[in-house]
C-alpha cells in the first residue's frame, strides 16, 4: 500500500494497474512527489535497504538486488 502525500505520481503496468502485480512508479512529468509506502505483512527488509545503499556507493552490483527479488519481494 502507498499514499501519495504531496505532488503527482504515475503508476505504470502497461496501461493499467492491477492489485498485487509488479509495477513501476515515478513523479508525473514536470512534477515532484512524496509518497509513503507500507509493506504488510512485515518482511525483514533492512538488508535490502543496506544493499541499495551499497549499490549507490558502488560497493555492490545491481545484480545482487535482482538476485534478492524472491527474498525481499522486490520484483
Amino acid at each position: 500500500m502507498f499514499l501519495v502525500l504531496d505532488g503527482s505520481m504515475r503508476i505504470l503496468l502497461g496501461a493499467k494497474c492491477y492489485p498485487q502485480s509488479p509495477m513501476g512508479s515515478r513523479p508525473a512529468a514536470g512534477a515532484d512527489a512524496e509518497r509513503l509506502m507500507v509493506f504488510t505483512p512485515r518482511l525483514h527488509r533492512f538488508d535490502y535497504d543496506r544493499r541499495l545503499e551499497q549499490v549507490h556507493r558502488g560497493e555492490a552490483s545491481v545484480e545482487e538486488i535482482r538476485a534478492s527479488s524472491q527474498r525481499y519481494d522486490n520484483h
